[in-house]
């Protein structure tokens, strides 16, 4: 079960972090069209900004998978 619950949240910081593909090419309103934009005009703030972001939220997935193995697999724990 291990092995699945990590690629799972692998995959699903993939895809948050890889809005700004759908979003750019869906024409959607969004995080991800909004960094699209910036690097299109040089906007380096809200491209760093989008960079935290996805630094972020690819640390918050892990720490919560770290957590799930815990709950999980009891060998975990100790």
């Amino acid at each position: 079960m291990l092995p699945v619950i990590t690629i799972l949240a692998g995959v699903i910081a993939f895809t948050f972090a890889g809005s700004i593909l759908v979003e750019g090419i869906f024409g959607w309103p969004g995080i991800g069209n909004y960094s699209l934009q910036a690097i299109r005009s040089s906007d380096f703030p809200a491209i760093q900004c989008f960079v935290i972001y996805a630094a972020v939220l690819y640390v918050v997935i892990y720490e919560g998978l770290n957590f799930l193995y815990t709950v999980v697999d009891p060998r975990v724990r100790s």
